[in-house]
C-alpha cells in the first residue's frame, strides 16, 4: 500500500531484510540486509533514495515492478545482486556487487525477461567471476537506456542486449534516449 519509509533498517536471518510492499511504498535512506533471503524488495511503484541491499544467501535487491532507484547499493555474496522483473526498472547511480564466483554470478539479472530494466546510468558493476555476465536476461532480446556505466571483473552482457542511447549529440550538446 502507499507510504514512505525513512531512515530505517531491516535486519533478517529468515526473511528478506527490507520489504517495500507492492504499490507505491517510496523510501529514503533504508537499509535491508538478510543471512537467508532476499535483501531488499522493491514492490510495484515508488521512489527509492540511497537504499543499501544486502544478501549473503539470495539476491540482494529484487524489483519487481515499476520503480526508480537512486544511488543504490546492492551487494550479495552466494546470488545475483540485482534481480528484476520488471521493465519500468529504472536505476540511477548505483554500485553493484557479486561476490559469487560463479558464471552465473551476474551483476544484473532479467530472467529471461525481455524488458527487464528501462534504465541504467552512472553504475558501476564488479562481478568476482570473469566469465559471468554484467547484465542478463536469459539470452532474450531486450533494449535500453545504458549510460556512464564501468564494468570489472566480469565480461560482457549478452549479444542480444541494446544499448537505446545513440551517443550522437544535437547541436547544443544533447544526447537523448
Amino acid at each position: 500500500s502507499n507510504g514512505v519509509c525513512i531512515n530505517s533498517t531491516g535486519y533478517s536471518v529468515s526473511y528478506r531484510g527490507f520489504n517495500s510492499g507492492n504499490s507505491n511504498v517510496s523510501t529514503t535512506n533504508c537499509i535491508g540486509i538478510s543471512t537467508s533471503d532476499l535483501g531488499f524488495y522493491f514492490g510495484n511503484g515508488g521512489v527509492h533514495y540511497n537504499p543499501t541491499c544486502i544478501s549473503s544467501s539470495s539476491t540482494a535487491a529484487y524489483i519487481v515492478g515499476t520503480v526508480y532507484i537512486y544511488s543504490l547499493t546492492a551487494v550479495s555474496s552466494t546470488s545475483q545482486p540485482v534481480y528484476s522483473s520488471a521493465s519500468g526498472a529504472y536505476i540511477f547511480g548505483a554500485n553493484i556487487v557479486c561476490g559469487w564466483n560463479n558464471a552465473s554470478g551476474y551483476g544484473v539479472n532479467g530472467a529471461s525477461n525481455a524488458t527487464f530494466l528501462g534504465a541504467l546510468t552512472n553504475t558501476t558493476i564488479k562481478c568476482s567471476n570473469g566469465s559471468a555476465p554484467y547484465l542478463y536476461n536469459g539470452g532474450v532480446a531486450t533494449s535500453l537506456a545504458m549510460t556512464g556505466n564501468t564494468y570489472r571483473g566480469g565480461t560482457t552482457f549478452n549479444a542480444n542486449i541494446t544499448n537505446t542511447v545513440s551517443n550522437t549529440q544535437d547541436s547544443q550538446g544533447n544526447i537523448y534516449h
